[in-house]
Order: C-alpha cells, then structure tokens, then sequence
C-alpha cells in the first residue's frame, strides 16, 4: 500500500480541512495508507485519528505558517522517517514548504490551490507559487477559475494542472423534514430563513448581505436571517453594530460554529453566499445537495457550481441591491424556489459527489505513482525527475 502523507498548515475546521478529512476516510485502503502531518491539535487532528488514520506530529515551533525557510529541512527528514511514498500539501505556506521538502527528500509532491486571487496577491505569493509549481509532481485547482490562475501566474502548462472540485456527500445533505433546531436557536418559529455559512470574514462579504437584508425586510418583515460558522468577538461586534444601525437586531442570529450543518441547513428556506473571493465553496455545495435554492456571487468556483437562472440565482459580488432583488425574487416565487432547489440537487448529484472527487483524486495518485516507477526503471541511481505530466481530471 502507498503511504500519502498529507501536510497542512491549521487544524481548525474549514473547507480545506474538511476535504482532507474526506480523503482520510474515503481512501481505498487496500491501495492507500492516509498519514496526517498534524501541526497542532483540533478538529482536523481529532477527525483525522477517528477516520483511522495515521498522525505524524509536526514541532508546532516549526513556522509552517510563516516566511521560514528552515522549516524545509525539518519537514524533509519527517517526511523520509513518515515512509511517505507520495506527499499532498494544503494551503499556501505548506504548499511551498511542502513541495521543496518532498523534492528534497526525494518523493513526488501535489500542491493544492483552494482559493482564487488571495495565493497571488502579491509578487512575493507569485513568485512562490512558480518555485511550488518546479518542485511539485502536479498541482491541483478547485475550480477552472483557480486553474486559469496558476497558469497565468505559476506559468504552469494546462498538462501540469489538474481541475477537481470539492465533493460533498449527498446521503448526508439530502432534503428533509425541519426538526425545530433554528427555533431552540432564538429563531421565532414559522418565519421565512435566509441563512448562510461560512466564518464571519470580510472577504465572505457577510456585511453586504446585511444591508441587503435591511431591503428586505422593508417588504418581508418576517423573515429572518441566519448565519452560521466561526467568529472572532470583533468579527460579531461589528455584525451585531451593523444590524443594530439598520434596525435589524431582532432578525439576524449569529449562531457561530455547528456541528449539525446538514440539519440546520434543512430549517433554511433560501441560501445565500454573498462571498467577494471564492475557490469552491463546500457550503454552497452543501446547500445545493440539500435541495435549496441558493443565491451566490459570480466568483470563482461558484460560476462553476451554480448554472444561473437554472440551479440558483448569480449576482455581482459587493452589490447589496443585486442581493436584495435575487433574495426577493424567490421568496415571491416559491415555484421558482422549488425548480431551482430540485435542479442544485440534482446537478449536484451528477458533477459534484464525494466518491466523484475522492476517484479522482486517487486516480491522480496512481498516475504520478505509476510516472515515477516507470522513471525509477529508466534511472535506476535515483536521478528521475519528480515530474509528471496527469491528464486532467474534471471532465
């Protein structure tokens, strides 16, 4: 069995770290032994040990986090003494430092980019992402949108990168009955929800979703809006001051982390992500499985999730009008809410599946695994270059 070691720079739930744990516990195990390289203790590491997989402690002091080339070495020897065979790095520092450590170690390396625009904001992220994209065997991209911008910026070939999207399971987020959990929240029971999730960061674009939220309630006074993921005590400060200026206290609940998503989102009558950067949304992908008609900004991976006028509602990103209207539109047009949450399940199904992502990451696996051993045979004294050239692996 090949042993992938995988390195990320957090421990702490997020869409990243939600994928990893999907390949932890979805790997074919007859082919794949998962080892983590955990950096601290969280979520990720306890959801890590529960999946069975193996965990390798990396010095917290490391500076896997920061400009720190000495973390190189240090990852290197523990990737050689992991028995790591191949080495998937997350997020932007342990992209770099990953890459450079596996090639200096002697394993082949996939970098992953998970956002857009934010890995190359400035020419020093640039500049790093084109030393990532010579040492890795292969690179993979979220979205097209990520992958357009690897090549334009990393001067990746498009041979060289490997489009999979986020997969969500689709026997966990399913439509279903609502079970009241909104209302032992504080929400007033009967009342239309509009609800998002995502941590409370202004790139989310959550303060614009509040002032679209004050136009409709002018209309609609009895809905009420619902935010659900992590935040920092500024972070719902300034929310909570927000809503207050608009006079709309009493109808915004800030529910903070959950770990009952599926079921909260089924309480939702409307989702909304009002993001001003997205690489692939795992809640909007969410949302779509759980049949709900979702409203979403025109960025990144979500013009490629949601087909507009068709699975769901696209609107220009930082334009609370733009929301207000899209928001309107389908609470009054509960038939156009029903086909457009019916179409998100059912495109969802076919494209955007968990056993979908994690078959392609394998066989990514298996076609860098397979390029090295036929260059290990060419040059048996260990001079094969760690490169390789994966078709891609999104259509």
């Amino acid at each position: 069995m090949t042993r992938i070691l995988y390195l990320v720079e957090t421990s702490d739930r997020g869409g990243t770290e939600t994928v990893i744990v999907h390949l932890l516990r979805g790997l074919n195990r007859a082919l794949f032994t998962p080892v983590l390289g955990a950096v601290r203790d969280g979520w990720l590491v306890q959801s890590a040990r529960a999946a069975g997989a193996e965990l390798v402690p990396l010095d917290p002091r490391g500076g896997y986090d920061g400009w720190n080339l000495a973390a190189v070495p240090r990852l290197a020897t523990l990737i050689r003494r992991a028995r790591a065979e191949l080495v998937h790095c997350f997020l932007f520092h342990m992209n770099l430092y990953g890459a450079m450590a596996a090639r200096l170690a002697g394993r082949p390396a996939i970098a992953s980019l998970r956002s857009v625009h934010y890995d190359f904001a400035t020419t020093y992220r640039r500049l790093a992402w084109r030393l990532v994209g010579r040492c890795a065997a292969a690179v993979t991209a979220v979205s097209e949108q990520s992958g357009e911008l690897l090549s334009r910026y990393a001067h990746l070939p498009n041979d060289r990168i490997s489009v999979i999207s986020n997969g969500v399971d689709t026997c966990v987020f399913h439509p279903g009955p609502k079970r009241g959990i909104l209302q032992q929240a504080g929400v007033p029971p009967d009342k239309f929800v509009i609800g998002s999730v995502g941590r409370l960061a202004p790139v989310k674009g959550h303060h614009y979703l509040i002032q679209a939220a004050a136009q409709v309630l002018t209309a609609h006074p009895d809905c009420h809006f619902v935010l659900v993921g992590e935040h920092s005590a500024e972070a719902q400060g300034e929310m909570q001051a927000q809503a207050a200026r608009l006079g709309l206290l009493s109808h915004l609940h800030l529910l903070g982390p959950r770990d009952d998503i599926s079921d909260i989102l089924r309480e939702f009558d409307i989702f909304v992500l009002p993001s001003l950067s997205e690489g692939m949304s795992n809640a909007l992908l969410e949302a779509m499985s759980t049949g709900l008609a979702v409203v979403a900004t025109a960025v990144g991976g979500n013009l490629t999730a949601v087909d507009h006028g068709r699975s769901g509602l696209l609107v220009s990103p930082g334009d609370p009008w733009a929301l207000a209207d899209a928001i309107l539109r389908l609470i009054e047009d509960p038939a156009l809410r029903l086909r457009l949450g019916n179409a998100a399940r059912t495109l969802l199904c076919e494209h955007f599946s968990l056993p979908s992502m994690i078959e392609r990451y394998q066989a990514l696996y298996q076609a860098i695994l397979q390029t090295r051993i036929g260059k290990d045979i060419r040059a048996p004294h260990g001079d094969a270059e760690l490169s390789v050239a994966p078709r891609r692996l999104d259509s």
